[in-house]
């Protein structure tokens, strides 16, 4: 069996591949384990992907200024 036949969402859906990217960056984000972090740059295409998959597309809105990160390169 494939991983991808053992995956448990539909890794064939361009739309949740890009979904799950973005959980996995956010979860590195908040966790205190990992030494992840993200530049402005870096932020600003991750805020535009969530828009664009909460269907409001990258032309809405600035980033929010609520979104934070533990540090910046």
């Amino acid at each position: 069996m494939s991983l991808l036949d053992a995956a448990c969402f539909n890794a064939s859906d361009p739309e949740t591949r890009l979904h799950r990217r973005v959980v996995e960056i956010r979860d590195a984000v908040v966790d205190s384990r990992v030494p992840f972090e993200m530049s402005d740059a870096e932020r600003v295409v991750v805020e535009a992907v969530e828009k664009h998959l909460l269907g409001r597309g990258a032309s809405a809105d600035a980033p929010s200024a609520g979104a934070t990160t533990r540090g910046t390169r």
